[in-house]
């Protein structure tokens, strides 16, 4: 690390975005003891990516006006590295990235990190948190027809063009090494050492593509609020639950958008494997996880109509 820097994580979504920048939220008095500063300023639900968006859209105001704010913070507590994060820079035009680049550059020397992940598990979790949503029938070819303009190889191209080719770090977390996450391996690039371990921490709760389809679908056609449903599949559940191999058929519909978007660029070639591998299970394996998971469900849908009995 140069004396001061600036380093933005850009992205991308569904790639644990939320569970890096929960982390450094609760680390935020360990990371400005060490000359840090991670300050959302007056930014919506303390996001970053509100930051891009006002870029994006041309608020130009509203974006110099938290830029200042953040300016004032990192010389009031003498900080000698910024730390941005927010899966909405990856949607930035190559103009308002130089615009960016331009106003961390003030800070040190800028740096940005994007991290992917396997196609196929990134489609099914946009599935996945479309359908979570709960403000339609989220069909798996709408969905992923609305990212068809998906391409890491121009996002890359277009943060390398301004920040340089040597200041664009590309991540894979399907060939992160053994153990580690997103977050330990976020810290290493900026150079941060904690003072004792740091948790994977789950920011939010995840509901597998087939049982976020099933719940939504069954509120919808009932009339009822996704919640209720969603709730009960918490409670029965857990929070987090491996997608379960049933899958297939979701994979199948992901295999043509996977064939698709553009991984040429040498930063991706490198991931190849890991980003195009679909998921697999062998025929017991599945059978066996799927007589588990119906009657799991069951469950869930058993407590949902125990609670609406008059």
């Amino acid at each position: 690390m140069t004396a001061t820097s600036a380093t933005v994580h850009i992205g991308f979504g569904k790639t644990a975005s939320s569970s890096l920048q929960t982390a450094l939220f609760r680390l935020k008095p360990e990371l400005e003891k060490q000359g840090y500063l991670y300050d959302t300023a007056d930014l919506p639900d303390k996001q970053h990516s509100h930051l891009a968006h006002r870029l994006r859209h041309g608020e130009t105001a509203a974006y110099r006006h938290t830029m200042q704010l953040i300016s004032d913070a990192f010389a009031r507590k003498r900080s000698r590295h910024l730390v941005l994060s927010g899966e909405n820079f990856s949607g930035l035009e190559r103009d308002a990235v130089a615009a960016l680049h331009g106003d961390l550059a003030a800070f040190g020397a800028p740096r940005a990190v994007l991290y992917v992940r396997n196609l196929y598990r990134f489609a099914l979790s946009q599935i996945a948190e479309t359908s979570k949503q709960g403000r339609g029938l989220a069909y798996p070819h709408t969905v992923l027809a609305a990212t068809r303009r998906f391409s890491p190889t121009r996002v890359i191209g277009d943060w390398e063009a301004v920040f340089g080719a040597d200041n664009v770090l590309v991540e894979s977390l399907d060939d992160l090494s053994v153990g580690a996450n997103i977050v330990d391996n976020f810290l290493t690039h900026i150079g941060f050492a904690a003072d004792g371990p740091v948790a994977d921490i789950r920011a939010r709760r995840s509901v597998d593509p087939i049982a976020s389809a099933l719940l939504t679908h069954l509120a919808y056609e009932f009339g009822m609020s996704a919640k209720d449903f969603y709730a009960a599949y918490f409670r029965r559940m857990g929070t987090r639950r491996a997608t379960p191999r049933v899958e297939t058929r979701l994979v199948e519909l992901a295999k043509p958008w996977v064939e698709k978007v553009d991984l040429s660029h040498p930063k991706l070639a490198k991931h190849a494997q890991a980003l195009t591998s679909p998921p697999s299970a062998g025929p017991r394996e599945a059978a066996d996880e799927l007589g588990k998971y119906l009657a799991d469900l069951a469950g869930v849908l058993l407590d949902i109509a125990a609670q609406k009995k008059p």
